[in-house]
């Protein structure tokens, strides 16, 4: 068999390759960046990763939390579902069930747990997995920054209990 006949086979083979599988669409792409624009906000709004500092949990910034994720829903809403790959079908039900629970949490103001529950708020302090490295530990454990973090927080719950 001649080689240009071999190179014409091997090239239809990789294009059809190439059609069966689709380019993300725009669909896709919206939900990735909507997303991961949300998953960042969240860890830097509510301090997670950094171990530097606890989120704020008074009313009013739970109030912000609530109108953010309110928007991003919206927003959520304006993709077409329909146009959206399939893995990416599976990933904005993920996304949209997770946004309607943090909505339904604010909403619902599961931050004011009382203290003698048995989840809420200190279950925040530490993450549950750990800090990655001895550094990440060090700065959470820094004193006095940690004691003037936690009285904070306390009085910040202590205040929205008594709401």
């Amino acid at each position: 068999m001649p080689i240009c006949v071999l190179i014409t086979v091997a090239l239809s083979f990789s294009s059809l390759s190439a059609q069966s599988q689709p380019a993300p669409s725009s669909a896709d792409a919206r939900l990735r960046a909507l997303y991961t624009q949300e998953w960042n906000w969240r860890q830097q709004e509510l301090g997670r990763g950094t171990g530097d500092r606890f989120a704020r949990v008074d009313a009013a910034s739970q109030q912000a939390r609530l109108a953010y994720w309110t928007r991003t829903l919206a927003t959520l809403d304006t993709i077409p579902f329909d146009q959206l790959s399939p893995e990416e079908q599976i990933n904005a039900q993920i996304f949209r069930t997770s946004l309607r629970a943090l909505v339904s949490d604010v909403q619902y103001r599961t931050y004011e747990a009382p203290f003698n529950s048995d989840t809420f708020f200190w279950t925040d302090f530490t993450p549950r997995q750990g800090f990655a490295t001895a550094a990440a530990y060090r700065s959470y454990l820094a004193l006095p920054v940690l004691e003037e973090r936690m009285k904070r927080f306390i009085a910040e719950e202590s205040a929205t209990q008594k709401q």
